[in-house]
């Protein structure tokens, strides 16, 4: 039988909320986040993240309760998963290390992407039901506006990257590279599969966290993701080794990578 939680402290105001308590320990082995809430049921952060948990062999920090706090936010309640990042561990790693860390990577997304769901035909989080909402991706879509849609089905968020494409060329701001090669399939991806979201824990193991833009896109979406997030961050744990597995760890998706990055986000 689990213990029972702590009391939470409430924030005063949406805005409050989440600058101010995103995160929270509550216990040495509980950790609370708040996320925006949704009219009925989980939100699509818990109910991702509980897909992996039930689902795949991926470590991911076991989800406790979802508490619903004001018409704004629900709260996660999850274990804490003690450790330190793989951005801070990685320049500490030998060549060997990095290697098995690339090929632990590997199968997280193979494991991902074989997730099937009713909602795998729908572009976007994962969630109750079958109304499309929209699609968050910072990387791509650009920070500006992270979020695009919804889309019913693969095809309209295909359209959604032609169409800038058409107008980039238009615009003469590049040459039209013809429509994007994507079959419509759509796969479980994390979409944010950066060094910061994966805790090289003390019980040995690589843990995956940070669910906020998990959900069903094109089998491409998470190579190029994690190409412009390496991009954005330059780090210096975002070394050549890093660069070096992205394509073994996601498929080298070269060809996508470049169409794709020739129109985002400023066409999108």
């Amino acid at each position: 039988m689990r213990p029972p939680l702590p009391s939470l402290t409430l924030c005063s105001s949406a805005l409050d909320l989440w600058v101010d308590c995103l995160i929270d320990r509550l216990t040495p082995d509980v950790v609370a986040k708040w996320v925006p809430r949704l009219p009925t049921g989980w939100p699509s952060e818990a109910l991702a993240q509980d897909l992996v948990h039930n689902r795949t062999n991926i470590p991911v920090p076991p989800i406790r309760r979802v508490l619903n706090l004001n018409p704004y936010a629900s709260v996660i309640v999850m274990d804490y998963v003690p450790g330190i990042t793989l951005a801070e561990a990685w320049p500490t790693m030998g060549l060997w290390q990095k290697i098995r860390t690339a090929i632990t990577l590997r199968s997280y997304v193979r494991q991902l992407r074989s997730i099937a769901h009713p909602r795998s035909q729908i572009p976007g989080p994962v969630l109750e039901g079958e109304e499309p909402r929209v699609c968050f991706a910072s990387r791509i879509f650009g920070p500006i506006r992270p979020t695009k849609g919804p889309f019913a089905i693969s095809e309209e968020l295909i359209r959604l990257f032609n169409n800038g494409m058409d107008q980039a060329a238009l615009a003469r701001l590049c040459v039209h590279k013809g429509p994007l090669p994507d079959d419509g399939t759509l796969v479980y991806s994390h979409v944010d599969l950066a060094l910061r979201n994966l805790i090289v824990g003390d019980d040995g193991q690589l843990w995956l966290i940070d669910f906020a833009t998990a959900g069903f896109y094109p089998r491409w979406f998470e190579y190029v993701n994690m190409v412009m997030d390496a991009r954005m961050e330059r780090g210096a744990e975002y070394d050549a080794i890093w660069w070096t597995i992205l394509p073994f760890v996601a498929d080298p998706y070269f060809s996508i990578c470049d169409w794709i990055r020739t129109i985002a986000p400023d066409c999108l």
